[in-house]
């Protein structure tokens, strides 16, 4: 799902919760709600409020707040899996390639032909840009394995350089 698609649907989903309730809150009768309400109320609610809830509110916020800060900032913690394989890996290729992708259309796009890509041996690191319609592919595969493996999930590819 798409970064405009998600806030969209969240959006949405807000707006309509928060009209549904103004609908109830004014547009019913309150008297279908008092009385069912004050019972189920009067026996396990109190209206204080322990210092329990108030800090975990606080901490609520404030770990919200330092997520949102680390994220505008860019200071977010991206985690990697550990594959347990702890030796030093000096045989990586600098052979670099660009390959132009034709007949992406969206991120499920690009993604599947990464996808593709990383499965074919040799490639030791793949890219895909959706804006760039462009693969940066590292490693020793040959270029007509690649290219192989993107037109077999439907797209067109030629190598840049």
């Amino acid at each position: 799902m798409g970064r405009k698609t998600l806030l969209l649907y969240l959006a949405s989903i807000t707006v309509g919760a928060i009209v549904f309730a103004l609908g109830i809150d004014y547009l019913l009768p309150s008297e279908w709600f008092t009385s069912t309400l004050k019972a189920i109320h009067d026996s396990c609610c109190n209206d204080t409020m322990s210092w329990f809830n108030i800090g975990c509110t606080i901490v609520l916020a404030l770990l919200l707040l330092y997520s949102l800060i680390a994220h505008l900032t860019g200071k977010s913690h991206h985690h990697h899996h550990h594959t347990g394989d702890d030796t030093t890996d000096n045989t990586k290729s600098d052979n670099i390639m660009q390959i132009h992708i034709e007949g992406m259309n969206c991120s499920h796009c690009a993604h599947s032909a990464e996808t593709a890509i990383k499965k074919v041996a040799g490639v030791e690191e793949a890219t895909v840009s959706l804006a760039d319609k462009r693969a940066t592919v590292t490693g020793n595969a040959s270029a007509a394995d690649i290219i192989s493996a993107i037109e077999s999930i439907g797209f067109k590819a030629t190598i840049e350089n």
